[in-house]
């Protein structure tokens, strides 16, 4: 059973660390995430999330985590530890907001063991910000922390809150021991998503404009694709709102009389914008223009080429198709929109 973390109101951003990293006695361990700022709302919750292997119980181990130079902890107090299979597996949850002011912008982790060898399979920072212009919006925000070991056929069970006209988002990691498939389902709103996963990889579901309100049961299943599998899913974020976020469609794209520009034509069928706008070109596998532009309801933004293309390249198919792409960054993830190969 995943334990539910009640975020509050308002948006909740998620910041992932996508590698696995190993701790020994001698190689301590560090990175920098960088945090985007929020809608330009104040912090009202913020968490750090670890997930890490051992070969025994990590419980009292010297361990010591900091950020940005400011320890958080010196011995290790996991939320919850689970032994499967000769492992301990552990779920750290670390309450930042006392040094919110240190984590603006970017967070530098240290993670030192010095008793213990260990193995990182998750890190995760997790903001929730409260916006005065969002003040008449429902946003819901729970996160459920395992960690939860799916076998080939098992299932995660859930639920979520469901707002007529807003969106569902759904963000987890998944450790599979081999090559599996796992599926996100929605079983009142008749909707599911396969991931084919290999590898650390994220679950990233975002579900817009569902037609009622009211309670949403959310189905977590996994299915082997090649003998036995296993797949570890430290934890979900679940986010329910009564609006949509930034959602960018490419209308149309062309080349200018001058052929050197790519003129993209776009729209927001979502409630917010985005801080900015990447609007990027790319024939043959290159990236052959980028600009940066503020974002609207619906514009025009026109890229700069730094090579001359035949008139021809926006009808081909192909690697010989010059495509349109835009990207933006929303709840700590970078989403992306691209005319059809």
């Amino acid at each position: 059973m995943l334990a539910a973390v009640d975020l509050g109101f308002g948006l909740s951003y998620m910041w992932i660390h996508d590698n696995v990293e190993r701790i020994s006695l001698s190689r301590p361990f560090s990175t920098v995430m960088e945090l985007g700022d929020g809608y330009g709302g104040e912090i009202s919750r913020a968490l750090l999330l670890l997930s890490m292997r051992t070969s025994r119980s990590i419980y009292r181990s010297q361990l010591r985590i900091s950020i940005n130079g400011f320890n958080i902890s010196r011995v290790a107090k996991p939320a919850s530890e689970l032994f499967f299979k000769n492992q301990y597996h552990s779920i750290f949850i670390y309450d930042l907001m006392p040094i919110r002011d240190r984590i603006s912008g970017r967070a530098e982790l240290e993670i030192e063991s010095r008793d213990l060898e260990i193995l990182v399979d998750g890190i995760a920072i997790i903001a929730t910000y409260s916006i005065d212009s969002l003040r008449e919006a429902r946003c819901f925000n729970t996160l459920h922390t395992g960690p939860y070991i799916l076998s080939g056929g098992e299932k995660i069970h859930i639920k979520a809150r469901r707002q007529k006209g807003g969106e569902m988002i759904f963000r987890a990691v998944a450790l599979p021991h081999r090559r599996a498939n796992i599926t996100l389902s929605l079983e009142q709103s008749r909707f599911e998503k396969t991931f084919s996963v290999d590898g650390i990889s994220e679950i990233f579901v975002r579900y817009i404009e569902p037609d009622s309100d009211g309670d949403e049961d959310i189905v977590i299943s996994l299915r082997c694709v090649e003998g036995e599998c296993l797949a570890k899913i430290p934890w979900i974020l679940v986010t329910s709102t009564s609006i949509k976020g930034p959602n960018y469609i490419l209308k149309e794209a062309f080349l200018s009389d001058s052929m050197r520009e790519l003129i993209i034509e776009f729209e927001n069928t979502g409630d917010l914008d985005a801080g900015e706008l990447c609007a990027i070109a790319l024939w043959r596998g290159s990236i052959v223009g980028r600009t940066i532009a503020r974002p609207s309801k619906r514009g025009r933004i026109a890229v700069p080429l730094n090579m001359r293309i035949p008139p021809d390249s926006l009808r081909n198919t192909g690697q010989n198709k010059l495509t349109a792409r835009i990207t933006w960054n929303w709840l700590g993830r970078t989403e992306e929109t691209s005319t059809p190969q």
